[in-house]
């Protein structure tokens, strides 16, 4: 499956390669969740279509641009065709596209693939069987108060709770791509990746990323410090706060 996995990140690849220059910002409608699906999110979905087919489509496939395409398969594809749409779009260098493979939840995801659009990086992980980066398994970090690293969200529409939180940390960054955060997190760069804003992150931006940490040693929780389980469906959001050790969670929950 991961193969499967790779070939279809290798499409989306080779898909935006061949559109290098063009303006990929023009709006074509609006997606299943709500949000307008632009050019370039078009593109790369149709690559991983694509190339699901000639497979005989083995899976179902849940995107945030076509929904819920029903194959007739026992497993269900995740996809987030471009996770930054944004940053991939005005030149920022940190965007990706994130693969799951499950059933129906977070819970009980066992494949997951995420490539790093801009530099080729590939993190992958299998349920049981760890995570890894380019073929190097992958663990979380320690938790040491006097080096933490906090990816928060502290946008407009953040919460106060998370300029508070954020207050706490001796580093803050926050790049607008969840997947390669949750990476980040995974491969022991930073403590922890927290968004607590309205809207909240969509399912297709975490599914992968969410195998890929909890295989690292981490975990995930909803804000109110309960792990995190969401059910597949294209409207599905949560804020939450993913964590490489547990002791990160001490005065913040």
């Amino acid at each position: 499956m991961i193969n499967l996995l790779r070939e279809l990140a290798e499409a989306v690849h080779l898909a935006l390669k061949g559109h290098k220059g063009e303006d990929l910002s023009a709006r074509i409608g609006m997606g299943a969740d709500g949000t307008p699906t632009q050019k370039i999110d078009k593109i790369a979905e149709n690559a991983i279509l694509e190339s699901l087919e000639k497979h005989g489509n083995p899976l179902n496939v849940l995107s945030e641009e076509a929904e819920f395409i029903d194959n007739g398969a026992e497993n269900t594809l995740v996809i987030d065709p471009v996770d930054g749409t944004f940053n991939a779009l005005v030149g920022i260098p940190f965007y990706s596209v994130s693969l799951a493979v499950g059933k129906e939840s977070l819970s009980d995801v066992q494949f997951g693939l995420i490539r790093d659009l801009v530099h080729g990086t590939v993190y992958t992980a299998e349920k049981g069987m760890g995570a890894y980066m380019d073929g190097k398994e992958l663990r979380t970090k320690e938790y040491d108060p006097r080096r933490t690293v906090f990816l928060i969200y502290l946008g407009d529409s953040a919460s106060p709770r998370s300029f508070e939180i954020a207050s706490r940390a001796r580093r803050t960054r926050n790049y607008g791509a969840a997947s390669l955060e949750l990476a980040m997190v995974a491969s022991g760069v930073a403590d922890m990746y927290m968004v607590d804003a309205t809207p909240m992150i969509r399912l297709v931006d975490l599914a992968a990323g969410v195998l890929l940490l909890r295989e690292a040693g981490g975990e995930i929780y909803n804000t109110d410090g309960d792990v995190l389980d969401m059910r597949f469906g294209p409207r599905e959001r949560s804020n939450f706060i993913a964590v490489g050790d547990d002791k990160v969670l001490e005065g913040i929950v």
